[in-house]
């Protein structure tokens, strides 16, 4: 796996249930910026999402996690927050029993601290399992395929400076993370029967960034 660059946000801190640090990868079916970033109701009242943890260092309850990877496919209605989500969460097929245990826990929620945002908006987990997650960084720009069933590549959209757009500290930034630079896929795909969704578009929201949890 490529080395990332230290995070400038890390405040993470020994002791807790889980400390996680890393970067994130989130696609989805709206055109950009998705609205869900700032709590508002997505494009045609309706939102078939990705979300990519890319763990670079950190531990959960206790289990170190470092170099592992979760994915999180959803559909929902109206805002995010309040939605209550239908999920399929896939955790990176290297993880050991005991480490997906522990992210499966993270990952919805139910540990608590930052991420107690995820079991606030989950309706229903209606899939969890083991998955190869292939993710590559270039940048900021970032590329993942989960095994053909979910695949997108992200794109920034730079500012008349050149630099990249980004977005700092939306409302939803507590579970996502911040700032998170803008962008677009060239291609935002989803098959998944348990998720009942089959989604393949273009030019769709896709934006990256860092993430630091302490819970």
């Amino acid at each position: 796996m490529e080395s990332m660059p230290q995070n400038p946000n890390d405040t993470t801190s020994p002791g807790a249930g889980y400390r996680l640090v890393g970067r994130f990868l989130e696609a989805c079916d709206c055109n950009a910026i998705c609205p869900c970033w700032v709590d508002e109701v997505p494009d045609d009242d309706e939102c078939t999402g990705l979300f990519v943890w890319d763990i670079t260092a950190g531990e959960a309850l206790g289990h170190d996690v470092a170099g592992l990877r979760v994915a999180s496919v959803s559909f929902h209605q109206g805002r995010r927050r309040g939605s209550r989500q239908n999920v399929v969460l896939l955790v990176d097929e290297r993880a050991a029993d005991h480490q997906r245990d522990a992210l499966v826990d993270v990952f919805t929620g139910r540990s608590g601290g930052p991420l107690a945002g995820l079991a606030e908006m989950l309706g229903a987990l209606v899939a969890q399992r083991s998955a190869k997650i292939d993710l590559t960084w270039d940048g900021e720009s970032a590329t993942v395929d989960i095994e053909g069933a979910v695949a997108t590549a992200s794109t920034p959209k730079l500012g008349p400076s050149g630099r990249a757009t980004t977005l700092v500290d939306p409302p939803v930034a507590d579970v996502f993370g911040t700032p998170a630079v803008v962008g677009v896929s060239d291609r935002f795909r989803v098959e998944l029967p348990e998720l009942e969704a089959s989604i393949d578009v273009t030019g769709r929201s896709a934006n990256v960034g860092w993430f630091s949890y302490t819970g």
